[in-house]
């Protein structure tokens, strides 16, 4: 929120001087015009800004999920959707109503997938652990009591930060959440 108020306080100062530098030089309609130009545009961008989770599509979870080698072929229903860009981290997260044949077939595939982990086995808690993986990727598939999980996580290396993926399917429901973090 503090970088909205910066970027408003900055456009307001840029405001009144496309109004006052064309009206010293003896153009006041054109001042006039610029600055109403403009102030449409900000309020635009503020309102995106704001309300930008709404405009979260299905096309658009249809390609985070497909990031992770999971692909809905049903027709499913977006509950909800946050997504947080504070100064350095980013957080994204959907929660979908997907069809029972999809939810068989992600079960399926996390089933069968390498190293998958069931109830009583041990799981990793990848971020805490960064700094023990050398690789560039990590997953981890494992089931526990009330869901099915899928982990990706990429360490920070080179210069870049560290991505954080996660997808729960829910037992008891035809839900899907997804989770993205970068640090």
């Amino acid at each position: 929120m503090g970088i909205l108020v910066v970027f408003i306080l900055f456009m307001i100062g840029i405001l009144f001087f496309i109004y006052w530098i064309p009206k010293k030089l003896g153009y006041p309609k054109v001042g006039k015009y610029l600055s109403i130009i403009l102030s449409i545009f900000l309020v635009l961008i503020v309102l995106f800004w704001v309300f930008q989770d709404s405009f979260f599509t299905k096309d658009q979870a249809r390609s985070l999920l497909a990031e992770q080698d999971i692909v809905l072929k049903d027709d499913f229903k977006i509950l909800n959707n946050n997504t947080r860009l504070p100064i350095a981290d980013y957080y994204h997260r959907f929660r979908l109503e997907i069809s029972d044949n999809d939810k068989s077939k992600i079960i399926e595939k996390i089933k069968k997938s390498d190293g998958f982990k069931r109830i009583d086995e041990e799981k990793k808690d990848l971020i805490p652990n960064t700094s023990d993986y050398n690789s560039t990727k990590i997953i981890q598939n494992y089931e526990d009591s009330e869901m099915f999980v899928i982990e990706h996580f990429r360490p920070n290396h080179e210069g870049g930060a560290s991505i954080y993926k996660r997808i729960e399917l829910e037992k008891s429901e035809n839900t899907l959440v997804f989770i993205e973090m970068q640090e």
